[in-house]
């Protein structure tokens, strides 16, 4: 890891996806990193308070004073900022297979995992817990209704389950056929690997060995990397106000400037409000604004202070499920 690589510090919560995504693809690649757990649910003080940041989902990455939102921005900078031992593929046609396999997972294969969880998990009897997802995804999160969505889920994961052993057809180890595990492995790999973690998810009457054997293997195979690379890894666990006071003494780590040719339309320094738009909550109640840094076909970013002292933060948000748009203070009133 470059010496010029500012702290890395990782926002999560225990049991997070999203989080244990992020997690995988640090220790897989052995880049130090701090972690400062958070709550499953809103409200996330040490991010609302400490940093300014009303972006609601977990994870968060902090690079220094740059933090970035949604792992597929984070491990695309990642590989960008720390070239050395990076996991992505290099050849052109590869690069669009793994890209094709991470939208399959993050749109498909995670959509179905989350309508595939058992209706008897704790989750479904915490009510601040549901009420939480309720307000995030716009529908109903309870396990009467989770019952009734898990049969056309568990039929939609057995699509992707033969997907994956359709590929694996060939005896390869990896999906890229790679001898070690690459990107492509965790896009796909995290969402089954969180279904694994509970109990009865993925039922052996129709996701048994006999039925999936090249993909059951698969799984043993990742979790046992995931497992080594975590036993490997340096890992520095923080509070948050200690996390937040590392971020803020630390400098810069991205230098990505500047205005392209953009649909939107919109000038460097112009006041912008961003916020997710795959989501019932965030244009109304978990958006940031900031001064418009950079816009190009991979990120915005924007600038604002936070802190005590006012320190300038970035933020760092995917175009892909992000809207940008000009903000005036009193559109808030």
């Amino acid at each position: 890891m470059s010496g010029s690589i500012p702290d890395i510090v990782v926002f999560t919560y225990p049991g997070s996806p999203w989080g244990n995504k992020v997690v995988s693809y640090l220790n897989v690649r052995g880049i130090k990193y701090t972690e400062c757990r958070q709550p499953p649910v809103m409200p996330r003080p040490d991010l609302s308070k400490g940093l300014g940041i009303n972006y609601r989902r977990i994870p968060v990455l902090a690079i220094g004073r740059d933090l970035y939102f949604d792992t597929r921005l984070m491990l695309e900078k990642l590989e960008q900022m720390i070239p050395e031992g990076k996991l992505g593929a290099t050849d052109t046609q590869d690069r669009a297979f793994e890209k094709l396999f991470r939208d399959w997972a993050e749109l498909a294969l995670f959509s179905s995992a989350v309508l595939t969880m058992p209706p008897e998990l704790p989750v479904f009897k915490n009510e601040t817990f549901m009420k939480d997802r309720a307000g995030l995804t716009g529908r109903s999160f309870t396990a009467e209704d989770q019952a009734k969505r898990r049969p056309s889920a568990l039929v939609d994961m057995r699509t992707h389950f033969e997907l994956l052993e359709d590929l694996l057809s060939d005896g390869r180890k990896w999906l890229a056929g790679s001898e070690n595990i690459r990107l492509v492995d965790i896009h796909a790999g995290f969402a089954i690997d969180w279904l694994l973690s509970m109990p009865n998810a993925l039922p052996a009457e129709y996701f048994g060995p006999d039925l999936y054997p090249r993909t059951v293997e698969f799984m043993k195979r990742y979790q046992e990397a995931d497992k080594t690379a975590a036993r490997a890894n340096t890992v520095k666990r923080s509070r948050g106000e200690e996390a937040v006071a590392t971020i803020l003494k630390s400098g810069f780590a991205d230098d990505v400037k500047g205005i392209g040719k953009d649909p939107v339309q919109l000038a460097e320094g112009q006041t912008v409000k961003v916020s997710r738009t795959d989501d019932a909550s965030s244009a109304r109640h978990h958006f940031d604004t900031g001064k418009l840094v950079a816009l190009n076909l991979q990120e915005v970013v924007i600038s604002r202070s936070a802190g005590p002292s006012n320190t300038e933060i970035r933020l760092h948000f995917p175009r892909w499920k992000c809207g940008v748009a000009p903000f005036r203070e009193a559109q808030l009133s």
